[in-house]
């Protein structure tokens, strides 16, 4: 492949545009003037490394290699400053194949930052905040738009979610279940109270007799109470069955 002049060069091409971001004199400015078109503000405190590598785990495994790594903000999480890696990669291949793999990819340089972002022991709520970035010369998802933000996001809507829980609690039987259950924890409460006041008073046989009136009086008012709904509920699905 023939060699290009550098007057040829456009900052799609890696050399240039990392020459750009380490430059003494151009790289602090070009740098932060890309974060705030991507971010809408302003950024400070910032190492840019080029050409960043990480290795795999091992011979076997596959590592990546950044084009340019910024790190050294901060971004302002639920009141803790977190710190936070821009891994900006300019990327002109646009062959179908490498196209229709751009979001595992993606996926991988996020996993293979976080992989570096903690020491052995450290918490996970200090895990940075990792943003990759391709800049491309093609449209990589043919939507025909100029900037594409990825998230991950929770699908399930609580709302429906919601809804669900308000049919079960409507349900006659759910409603029925319920009581009978309330009820029996009530009566298992009555009669564990009974047999420790029978333990530790002994107070008689006389006494003895009185509560065991009292737990059947107590378990015949369930008994009634458990009907009467069975009733109800009888009422209720003969009404909505009409």
């Amino acid at each position: 492949m023939q060699r290009r002049k550098l007057e040829e060069l456009s900052l799609m091409d890696d050399f240039l545009f990392n020459a750009m971001l380490t430059h003494p004199e151009t790289g602090e400015k070009f740098t932060n003037k890309i974060l705030k078109l991507l971010f809408n503000r302003e950024f400070k405190n910032l190492k840019v490394s080029a050409q960043k590598f990480y290795a795999g785990m091992n011979t076997n495994f596959r590592g990546a290699r950044l084009d340019v790594c910024i790190e050294g903000d901060f971004v302002d999480i639920e009141a803790s400053e977190i710190p936070s890696v821009y891994d900006v990669e300019p990327d002109q291949n646009n062959r179908v194949k490498d196209i229709s793999v751009f979001p595992k990819r993606s996926r991988f340089y996020h996993a293979i930052i976080d992989s570096r972002s903690l020491k052995s022991g450290e918490d996970f709520g200090k895990l940075k905040q990792v943003y990759v970035f391709f800049i491309c010369n093609y449209d990589p998802f043919g939507y025909d738009r100029v900037l594409y933000t990825i998230k991950n996001r929770c699908l399930e809507d609580l709302k429906d979610i919601q809804k669900m829980v308000d049919v079960v609690k409507r349900d006659g039987e759910v409603s029925l279940q319920y009581m009978k259950s309330f009820e029996h924890d009530q009566l298992m409460y009555a009669q564990g109270e009974a047999a420790g006041r029978e333990d530790g008073l002994r107070a008689g046989h006389l006494a003895e007799m009185k509560n065991t009136e009292r737990e059947k009086k107590r378990a015949d008012i369930a008994q009634s109470r458990i009907k009467e709904l069975e009733a109800e509920l009888k009422k209720y699905r003969e009404k909505t069955t009409v």
